[in-house]
């Protein structure tokens, strides 16, 4: 199976059809492309430190 991406496929359709007028980006996208969402949750902490001397 071959995948291609075209300029109506995905968060390229919403620019392409705002840039020719079949949209209002503003209305009709919630999360532009990059707006840092993930489908992940990350958390660190600091499990120790110790101080070396030389």
């Amino acid at each position: 199976m071959n995948y291609a991406e075209g300029i109506y496929l995905g968060y390229r359709y919403y620019e392409t059809a705002a840039v020719e007028g079949f949209i209002d980006y503003d209305q009709a996208v919630v999360y532009p492309f990059g707006y840092g969402l993930s489908y992940t949750d990350f958390a660190w902490e600091i499990a120790g430190s110790q101080a070396r001397r030389r």
